[in-house]
């Protein structure tokens, strides 16, 4: 009716959750997200978005908040979230398949990310100096953009489940990164561990060989456990020459003691 102010409510269903730490009276900016309708900004505001550009707000109070963006969108814009320096976490829906380039570049605060089982692709500096991330779950990504986590220096360890290809510098200078594996067959473009001077062992378990276009792909300290079966296969492929001597195997083991009992005697047998 004339007058009356209609106030939003948020939907039921699936939404892209963002964590923010805000100070009173600042304010936050979103680029556009093909698809979003409503956002639920975490502070009693609800927010119809479909037909804007950028989506901002300012905050009342100095806190945390929870900002709830809805719609039927499943790829996150380049630049969407790029040093956005109130950002800590994010949580995607099942509906996004790929971050974009840039998407959370320079996003130093961010420490938590979970993604969707559905997202696959990552594209390139999407988390570009993600400095505080420290763990992150990448199995279900099958595409890695080149820069993707470059600098991302608090990350430890990552495994992906799925063949995986990986543009070139993918993890460079991610200087906490000790323990990469590999289930899938992995694609390396170069450079992928370029200044990950922590980093122990790269275990390729997929019993079809890793596709590398060239080699100097891991630092010189670091192991690389492959199956037996594939030992020579790796130690002869001249793409993988430069990495050679610091190629070893791992027999098959029926417990998780006996695989940690056969790194350990790799590790010490190469002086890492």
């Amino acid at each position: 009716k004339d007058g009356e102010t209609v106030r939003l409510i948020a939907p039921s269903g699936e939404f892209l959750a963002l964590g923010t730490v805000m100070l009173e009276t600042e304010e936050i900016k979103i680029k556009k997200l093909n698809g979003a309708t409503i956002i639920d900004w975490g502070d009693g505001f609800v927010e119809d978005i479909s037909n804007q550009s950028t989506y901002a707000h300012t905050y009342d109070t100095t806190g945390k908040y929870c900002a709830k963006i809805y719609g039927n969108f499943s790829t996150l814009p380049s630049n969407a979230f790029e040093n956005n320096k109130y950002l800590y976490s994010i949580k995607l829906p099942s509906s996004i398949y790929s971050i974009s380039r840039y998407c959370f570049n320079g996003c130093s605060g961010l420490f938590s990310i979970e993604f969707s089982g559905t997202t696959v692709q990552i594209g390139e500096r999407a988390f570009y100096n993600c400095t505080s991330i420290k763990s992150i779950d990448l199995k279900n990504i099958t595409k890695l953009g080149s820069y993707a986590f470059y600098g991302c220096s608090s990350i430890n360890s990552i495994t992906f489940n799925k063949p995986v290809g990986l543009g070139g510098n993918t993890f460079e200078n991610c200087i906490s990164l000790e323990y990469v594996e590999f289930i899938g067959k992995p694609s390396f473009y170069g450079y992928e561990f370029k200044g990950c001077t922590a980093l122990k062992i790269v275990k390729i378990s997929s019993p079809i060989k890793a596709f590398v276009s060239y080699g100097d792909n891991f630092p010189t300290n670091t192991a690389i456990i492959v199956p037996y079966s594939l030992l020579n296969s790796y130690k002869t492929d001249t793409n993988w020459e430069t990495n050679a001597s610091q190629i070893d195997a791992y027999a098959m083991a029926s417990t998780i003691d006996d695989i940690n009992t056969q790194l350990t005697e790799i590790i010490e047998g190469q002086g890492v």
